[in-house]
């Protein structure tokens, strides 16, 4: 559970929720492990490129919590893949984008600026700049379930 804003003590663990239904006390564990995060893993070709991969059309609402690449060979210079949402990138700025630096094999979380993924929706990777790395890429997201 990687957020905050769950508090430990049980007086915060358990607090009324309001005057509706008679003021029920809400239990915000139960309810993080309601919606818990799952993962979702992208994996390339062996040989890396800049084709768009095929689309991946969601069975319900997710959160995009982050996006994180690793490949099995270094990149020579900063390898960059974008996540298309229905065409579009899910990145702001491309300095926000999944990335792994030269000589390393993994890059660290990149947290998108559209996160709400819908059902539906056609989802997509694509290689920006390769760098020399060699794959196969695997791309981990990090999803909340929305209910």
């Amino acid at each position: 559970m990687d957020r905050a804003r769950f508090a430990p003590s049980k007086r915060d663990i358990w607090t009324p929720g309001g005057t509706r239904f008679n003021a029920t006390p809400f239990n915000f564990i139960q309810h993080a492990n309601a919606h818990a995060q799952v993962s979702l893993l992208y994996t390339s070709k062996g040989t890396l490129d800049t084709v768009i991969s095929t689309p991946w059309y969601p069975d319900r609402d997710y959160i995009i919590e982050y996006v994180k690449v690793n490949v099995t060979g270094a990149p020579t210079s900063s390898l960059v893949w974008d996540v298309l949402m229905g065409g579009t990138t899910i990145f702001t700025s491309t300095a926000e984008r999944p990335q792994i630096k030269s000589g390393d094999l993994e890059g660290r979380k990149a947290t998108p600026s559209r996160q709400g993924l819908y059902e539906s929706t056609k989802l997509q990777v694509q290689g920006i700049t390769l760098a020399a790395a060699t794959g196969p890429l695997v791309m981990t997201f990090g999803l909340t379930v929305v209910t």
